[in-house]
């Protein structure tokens, strides 16, 4: 018998097409909310395999709700929301993924900098609504990077690439004051 794979949310086609060539696959559709406990709790019951999402709360009740629940993969860094006790005194493994995000999460902030220095997002809503003051307007010309200092506060992998991306991005020639917090 096929495994029975249950999904919080949404995730890539492509990743749903791979794991229905070997399991009974069901997705929760809501995309726009956290599976409430009770839904979850409903959906675990008939699954072998639970695939949580990031905010996902999977407590010892949840992890109770099924004797013959056979994993716990989470789409998330860090199993934080998951009570990795009561999944290992019952033998069910809990997985992450690995610490790749890094670089997605310098690539956001560089182009948040550069939409908040730009006004990018105040452009945008003009040009929708037809208001768009024109090319020759300094209305929203915002704030060239160029030559900055960027000063990054946090600690861990995504300081330490997008300090990286700073570094390899010519165009910027920003000074950076990369600042790792310890805990």
């Amino acid at each position: 018998m096929r495994p029975r794979i249950f999904i919080t949310q949404p995730v890539a086609g492509s990743a749903i097409e791979r794991l229905r060539r070997v399991a009974s696959v069901k997705v929760n559709p809501d995309s726009s909310r956290i599976i409430t406990k009770q839904a979850l709790i409903a959906a675990v019951r008939r699954c072998d395999i639970l695939f949580a999402l990031l905010h996902d709360q999977i407590d010892r009740q949840v992890i109770a709700a099924n004797p013959k629940l056979r994993m716990i993969a989470s789409q998330s860094i860090t199993p934080e929301n998951i009570d990795v006790a009561a999944a290992t005194k019952r033998k069910i493994p809990v997985t992450v993924v690995p610490p790749i995000v890094a670089e997605a999460a310098a690539d956001l902030t560089f182009g948040l900098m550069l939409m908040v220095a730009r006004r990018m997002v105040e452009a945008d809503r003009l040009v929708h609504k037809g208001r768009f003051p024109g090319a020759q307007s300094s209305y929203l010309a915002g704030t060239a990077l160029y030559g900055k200092t960027l000063g990054l506060i946090g600690g861990g992998r995504n300081v330490d690439v997008v300090d990286a991306e700073a570094e390899t991005a010519d165009g910027l020639a920003a000074r950076q004051l990369p600042q790792q917090i310890a805990r």
